[in-house]
């Protein structure tokens, strides 16, 4: 997992524990459990509305999914340009990885979630799973 994805897990659970004092942490958030040809991430959110921290939370872990791949992306893209000397070709590429990225983010699921209630907030912690191996079976369908 990124850095900065482990500060702000850490930044929200001490935000979290410090003005609710009374909201437990699911386990699964501290050390979060994946299966293999997966990415994870947890996303939390407070709101009056149950649905509306749902959403949030969920929103929150799609981000950081997000940022995982497009840091992968940039990898991948780096390592493209120094084996391919075409710049249409590498434009081509990259305009093509990140269409699919955006549309593989669509395809997320919440694998587990807990929702507590303190004094009229509801708290949501959502753990998120997308499958590297369906997003990669549809980039090689697109590319075909």
């Amino acid at each position: 997992m990124k850095y900065y994805s482990k500060v702000l897990i850490l930044l929200t659970t001490f935000y979290l524990v410090g003005c609710a004092g009374t909201i437990k942490i699911p386990k699964w958030y501290g050390k979060i459990p994946c299966k293999k040809n997966h990415v994870c991430n947890v996303g939390t959110a407070d709101s009056d509305r149950l649905q509306m921290a749902i959403n949030e939370a969920a929103q929150n872990a799609r981000i950081a999914i997000g940022q995982n791949l497009e840091t992968n992306l940039t990898g991948v893209m780096r390592q493209a340009s120094e084996e391919i000397n075409d710049e249409s070709a590498i434009n081509n590429f990259q305009a093509m990885a990140e269409e699919i990225l955006d549309i593989q983010l669509r395809d997320t699921k919440i694998i587990k979630q807990d929702h507590q209630q303190v004094r009229g907030k509801h708290t949501v912690f959502v753990l998120m799973q997308f499958d590297e191996g369906k997003a990669n079976e549809r980039m090689l369908r697109k590319v075909e």
